[in-house]
């Protein structure tokens, strides 16, 4: 019995991590499709 909760606790962890980190990615792309976007209407002279 205690076996199962234990399984299921860290099966539990994996799905909450995995979401967490698809949300990171997520965040992370918008972040750099906004700066890059932001270099095309200000373009930096060198």
């Amino acid at each position: 019995m205690l076996l199962r909760v234990r399984i299921a606790k860290v099966i539990l962890e994996v799905v909450v991590d995995h979401r967490n980190q698809e949300c990171f990615c997520s965040h992370w792309i918008i972040i750099k499709c906004r700066s890059f976007s932001n270099r095309l209407q200000y373009p930096v002279l060198p």
